[in-house]
């Protein structure tokens, strides 16, 4: 009986899909793709200062940044948290900025998936980029 139990157990275990299982920890990376700059100003806004305040949000989240090209308007960052690295790199202008996926390590990924604490972080500075921009002028 006990063994039977196992073995339906297991059968169920190992035949459910992927993207149902809740134990799954990787998720289709997440990519920020041509969002608007929004601010509650009249003011013309600058590329220069799009990117500064960019540059602001990556710093409070802890992300670095490696590179950065203020005439073309892209720049690159990473982040280490404990041993997990990733590296993105941000296209803006004084309408819109894109956020898209470099490399990483220790962060599972593979055929377009990453752990889901990637997708997380990129959530959150999206979010602290959007807000920095609104209060801009």
């Amino acid at each position: 009986m006990k063994l039977t139990l196992i073995i339906v157990l297991l059968s169920i275990l190992f035949s459910a899909p992927s993207e149902a299982a809740p134990w799954t920890r990787t998720q289709p990376v997440y990519e920020v793709f041509n969002v608007p700059v929004v601010t509650y100003s009249d003011k013309e806004i600058m590329q220069a200062s799009v990117g500064k305040e960019i540059v602001r949000a990556l710093t409070k989240k802890r992300w670095a940044v490696t590179k950065e090209d203020k005439a073309t308007g892209v720049l690159q960052a990473e982040i280490l948290v404990r041993r997990h690295y990733a590296k993105i790199e941000i296209k803006y202008s004084a309408t819109n900025y894109s956020i898209t996926y470099m490399d990483s390590r220790d962060l599972r990924y593979r055929n377009g998936e990453i752990h889901r604490n990637y997708n997380k972080w990129i959530k959150l500075l999206d979010e602290a980029i959007r807000q920095n921009l609104i209060h801009l002028y």
